[in-house]
């Protein structure tokens, strides 16, 4: 009689514990998909954070470009500053050749004979004219290249600025879309959720 107590009790036992170890199957194989989303989004967060370092470092080498680009056109400004200072020597000096000619023009006006001597003088003083407005052709060359240099750096440098925005944006959107990825995991016995 006690034996067929204990065999019914382990029959009853039997059928409530067979729904639950089902219950617990489904559970286990829930919860392995939801370790192998787990490891795929580890994987995609990886290869992020991959593409971020290699964002870096292209970065830092336009940096490098622009400090490089940075230090030419100071070169280049201070070429141009010493053309500024050699073109001011030289009005200068022509101002001082234009005294001088509207001093002889003076004595030419006093003596009639020094007018011959005079005049040799101001041939020679236009000579140096024609040479000093030459210089002052080739410097003026020299500053229309530099302005065509400088005009082209700064379209590079344009150019460089908007490349930089443009990487700063991706960058930026792949923050956002970083920061604002989320799951939410619910359990129920017998169910599973995945938002």
């Amino acid at each position: 009689m006690e034996q067929d107590f204990l065999d019914s009790m382990r029959q009853i036992i039997k059928e409530e514990i067979s729904p639950l170890e089902e219950k617990l199957d489904k559970n286990t194989e829930a919860i392995f998909s939801l370790e192998t989303r787990v490891d795929e989004n580890t994987e995609a967060i990886s290869s992020i954070e991959t593409k971020v370092d290699e964002n870096t470092e292209a970065i830092s080498s336009i940096e490098t470009k622009v400090d490089e680009n940075t230090e030419a056109i100071s070169a280049i400004g201070i070429k141009v500053d010493e053309n500024t200072e050699a073109i001011s020597a030289i009005g200068i000096k022509v101002d001082e050749n234009t005294e001088a000619i509207s001093a002889i023009g003076i004595k030419v006006d006093e003596n009639t004979e020094a007018i011959s001597a005079i005049g040799i003088k101001v041939d020679e003083n236009t000579g140096g004219l024609n040479s000093v407005r030459l210089q002052l052709e080739e410097n003026t060359l020299i500053l229309k290249g530099l302005e065509e240099n400088k005009d082209y750096r700064n379209n590079q440098m344009d150019k460089l600025i908007n490349d930089v925005a443009e990487i700063q944006g991706s960058i930026k959107h792949l923050e956002e879309s970083f920061n604002n990825h989320s799951h939410e995991v619910k359990t129920e016995i017998g169910k599973v959720k995945v938002s």
